[in-house]
C-alpha cells in the first residue's frame, strides 16, 4: 500500500508556500501527523509565511506543552522562529533554547546569530548575579561640601555651565561589546534592564531552560576550540 500523502517530502507536495492558511488548517487536524507536517512546512518558510503564523501562536504553543506531542522541539523552533520576527527576542531565545538541537548553532543566519547573541548575553547576566555578594556598607563622617551643585537633587547632575542637568547618571551596561574586552566586572553589578535585541534579560521559566543554555554555551565554547578562536 501506498504511504499516506503527507510522509512523501515536501518539496514533492509544497514546493514553496504563498500563503500557510492550508497549512495552519492541518494544526487542528486530529492526525499527530498531520500537525507535525505542518510544523515542518511552517518552519522551512517561516520568513515567508511568519505573520500569518503569527496568529497560530496559541495552537504551536499548545502543541509544544503537550507532553504527548512527538515533535515538541519542532513547536518550539517555529515559535522562536515567529517571535524572533515579532522582535520579541526575549520569547525567541527561550523557545530556542527548548528547541533542543533542532536550534543550529552553525546556521549562517541572522535569527541564529541573534539568538546566539541574546544567550551569551543572558549566560554572563545570570552568571554575574548568582555570584553577586552585597558588599557591607561603611559608614564614613566626611564634611558637607558646599558647591554649585548643593541645588541639584540627590540623583542629579548639574552643570554650571550649561543650562539642563542630567536626571540620572549613564547607566554602565553589563552588555555593551565594547567594554567587555578591557573591563574587570564588578561581582556586585547588577545588568540594566533595557529594550533591543541584546539588551533586556529574560527570566528563565525552568530548570531545563536553564540547562538548555548551559549546553548551548558549551557548544558555542567547544566550537571556537575546534576553529582555533579560543586562546
Amino acid at each position: 500500500p501506498k504511504a499516506p500523502w503527507y510522509l512523501y517530502p515536501r518539496e514533492i507536495i509544497m514546493p514553496g508556500l504563498v500563503s500557510a492558511t492550508g497549512v495552519l488548517a492541518f494544526l487542528a487536524d486530529e492526525e499527530p501527523e498531520l500537525k507535525v507536517f505542518a510544523l515542518q512546512t511552517l518552519n522551512d518558510d517561516i520568513d515567508t509565511v511568519w505573520t500569518e503564523v503569527a496568529g497560530a501562536l496559541n495552537q504551536i504553543e499548545a502543541l509544544y506543552e503537550d507532553e504527548s506531542f512527538p515533535e515538541r522541539q519542532l513547536a518550539a523552533l517555529v515559535l522562536a522562529k515567529v517571535y524572533y520576527h515579532l522582535q520579541a527576542y526575549n520569547d525567541s531565545m527561550v523557545f530556542a533554547l527548548a528547541a533542543g538541537d533542532l536550534f543550529k548553532l552553525d546556521s549562517p543566519g541572522e535569527f541564529e546569530e541573534t539568538i546566539i547573541s541574546k544567550c551569551v548575553d543572558q549566560y554572563i547576566a545570570t552568571t554575574a548575579a548568582k555570584n553577586s555578594k552585597p558588599r557591607a556598607s561603611k559608614k564614613t563622617d566626611l564634611p558637607e561640601l558646599t558647591t554649585t551643585f548643593s541645588n541639584a537633587s540627590d540623583s542629579a547632575v548639574m552643570s554650571p555651565t550649561t543650562p539642563f542637568s542630567h536626571t540620572t547618571l549613564p547607566p554602565k551596561s553589563l552588555l555593551s561589546r565594547t567594554s567587555l574586552d578591557n573591563t574587570i566586572l564588578d561581582a556586585t553589578f547588577q545588568p540594566v534592564v533595557k529594550q533591543g535585541r541584546s539588551g533586556s534579560i529574560a527570566e528563565l521559566p525552568n530548570r531545563d531552560i536553564e540547562d538548555s543554555l548551559q549546553r548551548v554555551i558549551e557548544r558555542l565554547f567547544a566550537s571556537c576550540l575546534k576553529q582555533g578562536r579560543y586562546r
